[in-house]
């Protein structure tokens, strides 16, 4: 679970995150979806990246949003499911589950805009590049050129963020949402004690006003992303044990 995030925290963490992800409570029924025109889709280059490892029989590509290029990973067949990610993770937490659940659905586990191999644009003052709303549209649009109009929609932490707001923003295009881990910020915050502000100290450091966390993070980035990801459940172990190596 982790706090309001704003271009500090997307910009910074941009690298590839390995995770566990626990079983999914909840049970998807399948209904047939809305599909509209595929548009073309663009498969990443062969790189040394953990997709292969860690979704096989999955494709990767790079889609063009509005001028934000989104990753992900496609599989199975069925009607459609997007998982979205947390922070500071990537669509590789859902290594566990998806090729489960790439038996009964058309799985899309994508990186949101700031994380992984999905663009970084450039955010002005009030961080609206990196707000939920942008997000979610990110989303939405990457949905509808895979095809599908509508889809259920099962998201964690900083994702099932953007998914409230997805819901919000575009109802017609969510036929089911499951939001995992994740509790309202404000109610986080006004019930702060000091053994909360130790586990999320990272909450209060990347809301400072830019650029104190940029420029405390740039000192030194892999330490950032070892201490902050290695220190939590966000997986580094589990990287390391599929082979991929973590920040030196």
């Amino acid at each position: 679970m982790t706090g309001p995030c704003t271009a500090h925290d997307q910009n910074m963490l941009s690298g590839r995150a390995i995770s566990r992800v626990g079983r999914v409570d909840a049970t998807l029924i399948d209904n047939r979806p809305t599909r509209v025109t595929t548009l073309a889709l663009h498969r990443i280059p062969p790189m040394s990246s953990a997709d292969d490892l860690l979704f096989p029989g999955f494709t990767s590509h790079r889609i063009d949003v509005d001028g934000v290029e989104v990753a992900c990973v496609v599989g199975g067949s069925g009607p459609p499911l997007l998982l979205l990610h947390g922070h500071p993770q990537t669509h590789a937490i859902w290594h566990k589950v998806a090729p489960r659940l790439a038996e009964r659905y058309t799985v899309v586990a994508s990186d949101l805009r700031g994380y992984g191999d999905t663009s970084r644009p450039s955010s002005g003052a009030d961080h609206a590049a990196y707000s939920k709303r942008a997000m979610a549209a990110d989303q939405v649009g990457l949905m509808r050129r895979l095809g599908f109009a509508n889809f259920d929609l099962l998201a964690h932490d900083r994702g099932a963020r953007v998914a409230h707001r997805l819901s919000a923003d575009h109802p017609a295009s969510v036929r089911r949402l499951v939001l995992l881990d994740i509790a309202p910020t404000l109610a986080m915050y006004e019930q702060t004690s000091e053994a909360f502000a130790r586990a999320y100290w990272h909450w209060f450091f990347l809301i400072q006003p830019p650029p104190l966390p940029e420029r405390l993070i740039e000192a030194d980035p892999a330490a950032y992303v070892r201490d902050l990801m290695g220190a939590r459940h966000a997986g580094l172990a589990a990287a390391r044990a599929v082979g991929v190596r973590a920040p030196a």
